[in-house]
């Protein structure tokens, strides 16, 4: 399935090409959440997006969690901050439809 896409490193055609994704990725508020101990997806994948996106111009803040394996979205939603932070986030342009 499209998973094995973004384990591989590829993302579906649907979404343009990677260097298409990250200028657009560029130019949203990103905070990349990530276990350390993920097997399905290594810490790496986040790592390499991450200088990507800011090599492009963008800016990521980025939560690596020690011991946590892929369910890093329980820690991520226990930040203190988190829920504050996303519903500070605005976009510039209208999300596509």
């Amino acid at each position: 399935g499209d998973l094995n896409l973004y384990v591989k490193g590829r993302i579906p055609d649907t979404y343009g090409t990677l260097e298409e994704r990250v200028t657009q990725l560029a130019t949203l508020p990103i905070w990349n959440f990530h276990g350390k101990a993920d097997r399905v997806i290594p810490v790496k994948k986040s790592t390499t997006m991450n200088k990507l996106v800011e090599d492009a111009g963008g800016t990521v803040r980025f939560t690596a969690y020690v011991g946590v394996g892929h369910n890093s979205w329980d820690k991520a939603y226990a930040e203190k901050d988190a829920i504050a932070w996303l519903l500070e986030q605005r976009r510039d342009t209208p999300a596509p439809e």
